[in-house]
C-alpha cells in the first residue's frame, strides 16, 4: 500500500517550512508592535527567534521582502471583513466597508502602519486604470462595488471610482491621526471615525462627484 501524501517525508518538510515561516511573521510583526518598522532587522529578527540571519534568507530575500509578505496577510485579512458585511441597503453597505475598514485599522495598528503608513512597503504602483486597481486590490474592489450600488440606485452621483477613493483618503488619514497622535482629544475613537465616515458621505450625496483627472 503507498503511503498517504500527507505522511510522506516531503509533506512533512513542507509543513515544517509552512510553520517556520508562519514563526517568522509572527515575530516580526511582535517587534513592528515594540519598535515599529525602523526597529526591525532580518539580523533582529534572527537573534530574537534564536537562529542563524541565513535561516531567515530562505524565505525572505530581504526586510522589504518580509514586510511586503506581512501587508499582503494584512490586505488579506482586511478583504474578508470588508467581503463579510452586508450588501443589501446600497447606502448603508457603503458606510458599513468603510467603518469596518476603520475599526480593523484601530483594532490592528501595527497591520495597518505596516500596509498604509510604512514607505519601504511599495505594493502601490502607476496603474492604468481604475479597472486594474479594482482587479490587483480586493479590499478597493469592495468599495468600489458599493460605490457603484449607490449611483445606480441614484443615492450618489457621478463617478464610482472618485467616490470610493475619495472616501477611502477620508477615513485613510482619520485612522492615521489617531494612531499618529494618540494623545490628541479626538474623544471615543469610534465615534470620531463613525463621523468622519458620515461627513464625508454627507458631502459626496450634496455633488456630483467628478471624475478624478
Amino acid at each position: 500500500m503507498m503511503p498517504a501524501p500527507y505522511s510522506s517525508p516531503q509533506f512533512r518538510r513542507e509543513r515544517q517550512r509552512s510553520a517556520f515561516r508562519e514563526d517568522i511573521l509572527a515575530e516580526a510583526r511582535a517587534i513592528l508592535a515594540e519598535e515599529g518598522p525602523d526597529g526591525l532587522s532580518m539580523r533582529k529578527l534572527a537573534h530574537r527567534m534564536g537562529c542563524a540571519p541565513m535561516s531567515l534568507y530562505a524565505y525572505f530575500r530581504d526586510k522589504h521582502d518580509l514586510l511586503t509578505a506581512l501587508a499582503h496577510r494584512g490586505f488579506g485579512i482586511l478583504a474578508e471583513r470588508l467581503a463579510a458585511e452586508p450588501g443589501e441597503e446600497p447606502l448603508a453597505a457603503l458606510r458599513a466597508v468603510f467603518l469596518t475598514y476603520a475599526r480593523l485599522g484601530l483594532e490592528r495598528p501595527d497591520d495597518y502602519r505596516v500596509l498604509f503608513m510604512t514607505p519601504q512597503v511599495q505594493l502601490v504602483r502607476e496603474f492604468e486604470g481604475p479597472e486594474e486597481i479594482a482587479r490587483e486590490s480586493p479590499a478597493f474592489a469592495i468599495g468600489l462595488d458599493r460605490a457603484q450600488a449607490c449611483v445606480a440606485a441614484e443615492m450618489l452621483e457621478g463617478d464610482a471610482h472618485a467616490i470610493t477613493t475619495l472616501l477611502w483618503t477620508a477615513v485613510h488619514g482619520a485612522v492615521a491621526a489617531v494612531l499618529t497622535f494618540p494623545a490628541f482629544p479626538f474623544g471615543d475613537r469610534d465615534t470620531y471615525v463613525a463621523r468622519v465616515v458620515d461627513w464625508t458621505i454627507d458631502g459626496l450625496r450634496a455633488t456630483k462627484v467628478a471624475p478624478l483627472a
